[in-house]
Order: structure tokens, then C-alpha cells, then sequence
């Protein structure tokens, strides 16, 4: 029977998996040709020593997935779940898409369980996840499995002036505050952001 196990590892242990996290890394990621996104995992785009946290599914104690629980001072109160998801192609292989959404419409249990021990682990007022164009089907389906809350429009979740820098977010409170998600100030509507980026 294959054994699943997912672990998240705060900023403090992260040293401790660091030689592994660089493995997986170099030698499962960036030599993924069907990753459109590789550039994004690279040591300039992604420092495993300055996340908040790091999740990783292992598959009978080998890694198969991660993901990180990102923070930066622009997202003020907020904090970024499931940030850098990346999911082996051996373990993806009967899922459709890297979430790992299927025909049932039911996100992978390893994929909820990141999401649940990163917002456990959020220090903020509140925890979101997000999606580049043309991502708002997978936002909303995601909204209404996970009871987040789902915003129209286009936010500002990276720095620079490029279309991927805005993207669709889901968030959720994980502090009693009133609700005042500062992300949510940086925002455009759709239409706009079609009009900015794609002429």
C-alpha cells in the first residue's frame, strides 16, 4: 500500500531539509520540460530559507510535491498558501492539472492537508491563494470547495509591472478582525486588467 504523508516545516527547521529541498529542486523541477512555469523555481525566484514555511508530500518517504507559505511586506496582513505548488509528474499522473482537481470535482487530500497546516501555521490576519490568468474557473471551483471567499477582479500579488504580477486570489480570516484584507486594496476589475495586459 503507498503511504502518504504530509509535513510542514517552519522557517526555523527548514536548514534541516534543505539538502533534499535542493534535490527535489534541481533534479525533479527544473528538469520538468512540461513545467511552463520552471523559471519560477529557480534560486533567484524561490529561496527555500526565507519562506514562512515549506510543505512537502512524501510518497512512501519520497517527495512527490511542495509548496510554500509565503510572506512579504507588501501583502501586509495577508499571507500566500500553497504558494510554489509543484507537483511530481508520477504522482499528478491520474489527476487532471497540477491541484489536482478530478473528474469528481475534489481537490487532492494532499493538497487540502497543505492548505490546512499552512493556515494553521499563518501568523497574519489572513491566508490566500492565488492564480494567473486564465485561472478564474479553478478560483472559483476552489472558493466553493474550500468555503473561502472569492473576490471579482484581479490583485497585485508580486512586485513588477508584468500581466502575472495580477492574478485571481480566493482568502479566508484566520483571526477574529474586522475584515479589512489589505491584498484586496490592490486590486483591478478583469476587464480592466484585459485592457492593461492583453490590448
Amino acid at each position: 500500500m503507498v503511504q502518504q504523508l504530509v509535513k510542514t516545516y517552519l522557517k526555523k527547521d527548514i536548514p534541516e531539509i534543505i539538502e533534499d529541498l535542493e534535490k527535489y529542486r534541481n533534479d525533479v523541477i527544473l528538469n520538468d520540460e512540461n513545467n511552463k512555469l520552471r523559471i519560477n523555481y529557480t534560486e533567484e525566484r524561490l529561496d527555500f530559507l526565507d519562506q514562512v514555511a515549506v510543505s512537502i508530500v512524501y510518497v512512501d518517504e519520497k517527495i512527490s510535491s511542495i509548496s510554500t507559505l509565503w510572506h512579504t511586506p507588501a501583502y501586509l496582513n495577508c499571507t500566500r498558501c500553497l504558494n510554489r505548488l509543484y507537483i511530481s509528474p508520477k504522482f499528478k499522473k491520474n489527476f487532471e492539472g497540477a491541484i489536482g482537481v478530478k473528474n469528481n470535482k475534489a481537490l487532492r487530500p494532499t493538497t487540502v492537508e497543505m492548505i490546512k497546516q499552512q493556515s494553521e501555521l499563518c501568523k497574519t490576519d489572513y491566508v490566500f491563494m492565488s492564480r494567473e490568468y486564465p485561472g478564474a474557473r479553478w478560483v472559483k471551483f476552489a472558493s466553493d470547495y474550500l468555503g473561502w471567499y472569492n473576490p471579482e477582479g484581479m490583485y497585485k500579488v508580486a512586485d513588477g509591472v508584468g500581466a502575472s504580477n495580477w492574478q485571481y486570489i480566493i482568502i479566508k480570516r484566520v483571526k477574529e478582525t474586522p475584515f479589512d484584507a489589505t491584498i484586496l486594496r490592490r486590486g483591478m476589475k478583469e476587464i480592466e486588467w484585459k485592457r492593461t495586459f492583453l490590448g
